[in-house]
C-alpha cells in the first residue's frame, strides 16, 4: 500500500520528468526527423498557417472566414497580443511551452485522480497509468526504433513531437478541456450536493466544442445525458446550460 505521501511525491517525480522530456526534445533528444527552427517539427501546415492567420485576424478585430474552428485561434489570441506575432514562427515556441509545460502537467494530476478514483483509490494503480500518460511519446518513438523498417520512420517519430504536446495544432488544449470534463463529471458523481461541479463539467465540455466541435460535442452531451438518466435533473440542467 503505498502512503498519500509517496503518492504525492511520485506525481511530482512524474512532473519533473515530463519537465526533462520537454527540455530535452526540443535540445534534440530523442532525434526527430524534419525538424525547423533547430526544435520544430510540421505536423499538419496547411492547419498551423490557417490556425495563426485566423488567430491573427481576431487578435485586430478583424475577423476572416475560414475553416478552422474558433476554440484555438482564440487562445492564441493574447500570444499574438503579448508577443507582436506578425508571423506563426514568433510564437510557435512560447505556445508549445504552455501547451507541454502548463496544461499537460495539470493533466498528469487529474489523470491519477481520475484512475484512482476509478479504481477505489488505488494509488499504485494511478501512479502506473498517470507514468504510463507521461512516458508514451517516448514509448511512440521506441516502437520505430525497434522496428526499423517500418518504411517511413518520420511519420511515427512526428507522431512522438503531437504526443508531447508541442504542436502548433489545438489538439493538446482539446484534450485538456476533455480530461478537466472527465474529472469534473467524477467528481460530482462523488460529490452529488455539489451542482456547480456539473456546471464547470458544461463549461469544459463547451469550451472544447468550440475547438473540435463534432467529436467534443458527442462526448460533452454523452456525459451531460448521463446526469439526466442517473436522475440528477438538476445537475443535468445546470450542465446543459453552461455547455
Amino acid at each position: 500500500m503505498i502512503s498519500t505521501r509517496a503518492y504525492i511525491w511520485g506525481l511530482v517525480i512524474l512532473l519533473c520528468i515530463r519537465l526533462m522530456m520537454v527540455i530535452g526534445l526540443i535540445q534534440g533528444f530523442p532525434n526527430i526527423q524534419d525538424r525547423e527552427n533547430g526544435w520544430y517539427v510540421r505536423i499538419l501546415t496547411d492547419y498551423e498557417e490557417e490556425f495563426f492567420r485566423l488567430a491573427r485576424s481576431l487578435a485586430g478585430f478583424k475577423p476572416i472566414l475560414t475553416y478552422p474552428a474558433l476554440g484555438f485561434p482564440l487562445f492564441l489570441v493574447p500570444f499574438i497580443w503579448i508577443f507582436r506575432a506578425k508571423a506563426i514562427g514568433d510564437i510557435l515556441l512560447p505556445v508549445a511551452l504552455f501547451n507541454s509545460i502548463l496544461p499537460f502537467g495539470i493533466s498528469i494530476f487529474l489523470i491519477a485522480s481520475i484512475a484512482k478514483k476509478l479504481t477505489n483509490g488505488n494509488k499504485k494503480v494511478a501512479l502506473l497509468s498517470t507514468g504510463l500518460w507521461v512516458i508514451l511519446p517516448y514509448l511512440a518513438y521506441l516502437s520505430v526504433a525497434l522496428y526499423p523498417k517500418l518504411g517511413c520512420i518520420s511519420i511515427p517519430q512526428k507522431r512522438t513531437f503531437y504526443l508531447m504536446w508541442l504542436a502548433f495544432l489545438d489538439d493538446p488544449l482539446y484534450s485538456f478541456l476533455i480530461i478537466l470534463g472527465v474529472y469534473t463529471f467524477i467528481k460530482f458523481l462523488a460529490n452529488r450536493v455539489k451542482t456547480y461541479l456539473a456546471v464547470l463539467m458544461g463549461i469544459f465540455f463547451g469550451f472544447a466544442s468550440l475547438i473540435n466541435p463534432l467529436t467534443s460535442s458527442v462526448i460533452g452531451i454523452s456525459f451531460v445525458l448521463t446526469l439526466l438518466f442517473t436522475k440528477y435533473f438538476k445537475a443535468f440542467i445546470y450542465s446543459l446550460i453552461a455547455f
